[in-house]
């Protein structure tokens, strides 16, 4: 008698599909629109820590590194069923001048050295961490003093991203970071 066949399951999700079915139940699908469109970009937390420290000060969306941002893929991989949030952080902070909101860089050593101990203290239980800081994550006017300001599809976008800014602050599973 032939061996009993093992039945081979075809459309088995692959590990991405896992990871973003579970984006999905934790609320990611209501940031999905935003990350797609480009309006809003989160920054990598580690490269958040790296630059901040290496002394560097943060410039504005359009003048960062593609390195400076995690991808839409990026944060779904980095979603956990035992995190039990979306791999999102949402930053609340005072702008300490009209045209940038922390030229000296001073915001950014604080916020790095809370990422870092959120990153590093928490037994592997968030891997990674997507950030958004308006400036770095918004399109921004790029040299307000100067004139130099957000091109027409930047602006459109820039809106779309004030338009999330609710759910990003207030979201179930994210976490919201206040420096004051």
């Amino acid at each position: 008698a032939p061996a009993e066949e093992l039945p081979v399951e075809l459309d088995a999700p692959t590990p991405y599909e896992r990871k973003l079915k579970l984006w999905r139940k934790h609320g990611g699908g209501d940031l999905e629109p935003v990350l797609a469109s480009g309006a809003v970009a989160v920054l990598d937390a580690q490269w958040v820590i790296s630059h901040a420290e290496a002394g560097g000060v943060l410039a504005h969306r359009q003048a960062l590194p593609k390195e400076a941002f995690l991808s839409f893929a990026d944060l779904v991989e980095a979603t956990f069923e035992c995190f039990g949030s979306l791999p999102v952080a949402a930053l609340s902070y005072p702008w300490l001048t009209k045209d940038h909101p922390d030229p000296r860089g001073a915001n950014l050593a604080r916020v790095a050295r809370a990422l870092k101990a959120l990153l590093t203290d928490n037994d592997g239980i968030i891997p990674r961490l997507g950030v958004f800081w308006d400036f770095g994550s918004l399109h921004q006017h790029p040299d307000p003093p100067n004139g130099v300001l957000r091109t027409e599809e930047q602006n459109a976008l820039f809106k779309q991203g004030l338009g999330c800014l609710g759910t990003l602050y207030s979201h179930p599973h994210t976490f919201v970071l206040r420096l004051t």
